[in-house]
């Protein structure tokens, strides 16, 4: 077997499978279709000319999200643009729940992430890449180029955060609310 076909092995088996990962990534950080497609191809493209240099990777995942990231970042400075920026949370306390009562209680992936854009953005960043990716946090560090601490904290603070989101939706849900007219029919009675 020669070099080219070494390598085209290595990219259909190593790099390739992580295409879509690399597009939800970017769909999720900059929220526009064809920009994240745009940004993804680019990036497999470079993964491509730059096959020697990922043979050298054990985490291929978080190279090629990294090198989104960076791809991004270039193509803002081009064209002088910015992210869309998540609603920032309000401070409020942890009411004790456990990362699997959050998913339970946001019932699907998809109701997560609307929870998560209720996060402040680089909080919202960690924990997205920690749940969905199943990213480690010092992996994570590396990828955002952030201290090992500050990740760990913007990880601790964003689930403290989601749990009170969790808990104010439950708090909101159709039965609860008729429970509440009901108890205060009650107490007129």
């Amino acid at each position: 077997m020669d070099s080219q076909s070494e390598d085209y092995t290595f990219y259909i088996e190593k790099i390739a499978p992580h295409y879509s990962d690399i597009y939800k990534h970017l769909m999720y950080t900059i929220r526009d279709k064809w920009l994240a497609k745009d940004i993804t191809q680019i990036t497999m493209e470079d993964a491509w000319k730059n096959i020697k240099k990922m043979r050298t990777y054990d985490n291929i995942k978080a190279v090629l999200i990294t090198m989104a990231n960076n791809n991004f970042s270039k193509h803002c400075s081009k064209e002088k643009q910015a992210t869309v920026s998540l609603d920032e949370a309000k401070n409020v306390a942890d009411t004790g729940k456990t990362v699997e009562e959050i998913v339970t209680a946001a019932e699907t992936a998809a109701e997560l992430k609307k929870m998560l854009k209720e996060l402040e953005e680089k909080q919202s960043q960690v924990v997205y890449l920690y749940y969905f990716h199943d990213l480690p946090l010092n992996t994570i560090a590396d990828i955002t180029h952030e201290n090992y601490n500050t990740v760990q904290s913007r990880h601790t603070r964003g689930l403290k955060k989601l749990r009170v989101i969790a808990a104010q939706k439950d708090k909101d849900t159709p039965d609860k609310r008729r429970q509440k007219d009901c108890e205060q029919k009650r107490k007129k009675n």
